[in-house]
């Protein structure tokens, strides 16, 4: 372990009680990062229809070990006032961080947009500024040249650019935009999402039990998971995790489908709820159209849970032999076929989740931060 940092974290989501899964990646990276003995402080530059409060209202909590602080942003200005008030806002955030007594040595900020905004902060604090990118527009838009110009300027003025995978990179590579760009996962919690107690398996006779976490919206892809389970010729059930606006429809299609009583839908449920029934399950399904690293894939995996998913953005980075089956996306005939295959296999899960802890557990990611910050910091002061 490396010397104790001081890390200002920057970012447009952060899990809140209105939007309990918003950034919940982003969190990770700060609980992991608290409980290797670092000091984190958070910025959230929120815009949610909720906050009604003046602009640049600001609040201070103590999450996890951090502290966050949530700076509100209302909707409905035109951009360049959106500009304006996101950089005037984070300045006074950053006002409210120094009066907390805390001295940053490091501005992390994640993707682009909030990463040009982070740049006057790191300046002011005359520290060295990340910027770490999951933005799938890159990759499957829409992106516009005002994005374009906007992440050319913040990658440009960043000493350090990551992507979370490097189908991203390539994509951000595509549009035009050239820089030394780093690979670094999501880090998952590996205490919370791993194998402990007991694991899933399907006594013979017994339905089998697939699992899908995520939004409710069509690129998901669920639409595609209820068809291909008309198809399977297992006995199974799916438990579906998550909301969103397409539910209602979702529902409807179970019903014209026949499969009403062979889907579960638990709406939102917390991580703790969420790595029990993983660990319960016979099978991940990730049915989604396109994704650029999707964490629950790599927390399903912690879990030592074989998946079955389609092959878009990231996920052939994720999935290894032995961890389950990919397939194309948009065909629920394919993904129903994977699905018996998967159901039909004995899966070494012992050994799924003991590659997923190396690549994607803090005992990994961690030090990786470490070593990288403290390169630039030194650099900075050199």
């Amino acid at each position: 372990m490396g010397p104790r940092r001081s890390i200002l974290v920057v970012s447009p989501w952060y899990p809140s009680t209105s939007r309990p899964f918003s950034g919940t990646f982003v969190r990770e990276h700060v609980r992991a990062l608290v409980r290797a003995g670092h000091e984190v402080t958070v910025i959230v530059n929120e815009d949610e229809p909720t906050m009604r409060r003046r602009l640049g209202a600001t609040t201070a909590t103590a999450e996890n070990g951090a502290l966050v602080f949530r700076c509100r942003i209302r909707r409905g200005l035109p951009l360049a006032a959106v500009a304006v008030a996101r950089t005037a806002v984070l300045r006074v955030a950053l006002g409210h961080v120094r009066s907390a007594g805390r001295r940053p040595e490091i501005v992390h900020a994640h993707v682009f947009a909030t990463g040009l905004y982070a740049v006057p902060l790191a300046r002011a604090l005359r520290a060295p500024l990340v910027i770490t990118e999951h933005e799938s527009a890159f990759a499957f838009g829409p992106f516009t040249a005002l994005d374009k110009w906007v992440a050319a300027r913040a990658f440009g003025a960043a000493d350090l650019v990551t992507t979370v995978c490097d189908h991203l990179r390539r994509a951000i590579e595509a549009v035009g935009i050239r820089g030394p760009f780093v690979v670094i996962p999501n880090v998952v919690d590996t205490e919370m999402f791993s194998p402990s107690g007991a694991v899933g398996t399907t006594p013979p006779g017994s339905r089998a039990r697939l699992v899908i976490v995520a939004g409710l919206v069509e690129l998901k892809g669920i639409q595609h998971a209820l068809r291909a389970l008309r198809e399977l010729t297992a006995d199974a059930t799916v438990d579906i995790v998550g909301d969103g606006p397409c539910r209602v429809q979702l529902e409807e299609l179970a019903a014209t489908l026949g499969v009403t009583d062979r889907v579960r839908w638990h709406g939102i449920k917390q991580p703790e709820r969420i790595a029990e029934l993983m660990r319960s399950a016979s099978l991940y399904v990730l049915p989604s159209e396109f994704d650029n690293l999707p964490t629950v894939l790599l927390e399903s995996l912690c879990c030592g849970l074989p998946v079955v998913a389609t092959r878009v953005g990231g996920v052939p980075e994720i999935v290894e032999h032995g961890d389950g089956l990919l397939v194309a996306a948009r065909d629920p005939h394919a993904l129903a076929a994977a699905i018996s295959d998967a159901l039909a296999t004995r899966w070494d899960r012992a050994a799924i989740a003991s590659r997923a802890a190396a690549r994607y557990g803090p005992t990994r990611l961690v030090p990786r931060w470490e070593a990288l910050y403290g390169d630039l910091i030194e650099a900075r002061r050199g």
